[in-house]
């Protein structure tokens, strides 16, 4: 991490993918593959590479199912990783069920009251709003503002948060 805080994008990558290799000698299917794979894709979303990063976090997503199950916290890294890949690119439409699935997983981890819920429902509400469902989208944006209104009280920067892109919705 230190790394890409200083910006030194290419020797995190070689670091990156050098730790990559390690977990892929001794578990290539293993939780230390995925994690080096959300490294690397980090990095490269960092830069605003997608291209580079879509394939790493694609393998990830697919070896995190297979090592956890398709709805255990642990994919919440990757399936955001891979969403937030997909609004980048523009790509909406496939970017709003990876949302809906990071959501639905937090849900179950979290229960429906908790501030990495209202983030997600965030997230969801801006996808929402980009495919032009503006009713979907209105829902989710004051959804997220109540949770955070009754766990913070209206005087706090994620209330503020989410009144500002409720705002910028209208």
């Amino acid at each position: 991490a230190e790394k890409l805080e200083l910006g030194l994008y290419e020797e995190a990558e070689k670091l990156f993918t050098s730790a990559l290799a390690l977990a892929e000698n001794a578990d290539p299917t293993g939780a230390a593959c995925v994690a080096c794979l959300n490294n690397l894709t980090e990095l490269f979303l960092q830069q605003l590479e997608t291209e580079k990063a879509e394939p790493h976090c694609r393998r990830s997503l697919e070896i995190a199912e297979k090592c956890f199950g398709v709805d255990h916290p642990n994919l919440l890294r990757t399936v955001q990783n891979l969403a937030v890949i997909y609004s980048i690119s523009r790509n909406y439409k496939d970017c709003l069920p990876l949302y809906q699935r990071a959501l639905s997983i937090r849900v179950a981890q979290l229960g429906s009251e908790h501030t990495d819920v209202a983030s997600d429902l965030m997230a969801l509400a801006w996808v929402h709003q980009r495919l032009g469902r503006a009713t979907e989208s209105e829902a989710l944006y004051k959804q997220a503002l109540s949770i955070r209104e009754n766990l913070f009280g209206t005087i706090h920067a994620h209330v503020t948060e989410s009144m500002y892109q409720l705002g910028s919705f209208y």
